[in-house]
């Protein structure tokens, strides 16, 4: 799968990935207690996101 981003939109990824990452994947592993499906459902968080970035880019608060 191939997807065009501004660079604006690549940024904002980055940006959310590199701060929000490892907060998500603990907080998504004290609920499921297995780091390994924390990780892969962090993952999909950001495969989300970066299949409609336009969402993130015009959201009030994009960390949520």
């Amino acid at each position: 799968m191939t997807i065009d981003m501004k660079t604006e939109e690549k940024a904002l990824i980055d940006q959310l990935y590199f701060e929000l990452y490892e907060p998500l994947v603990s907080y998504a592993n004290s609920i499921l207690r297995n780091r390994y499906r924390a990780e892969e459902l962090t993952q999909e968080v950001f495969v989300c996101a970066v299949c409609r970035p336009d969402e993130l880019l015009n959201s009030p608060n994009p960390k949520g």
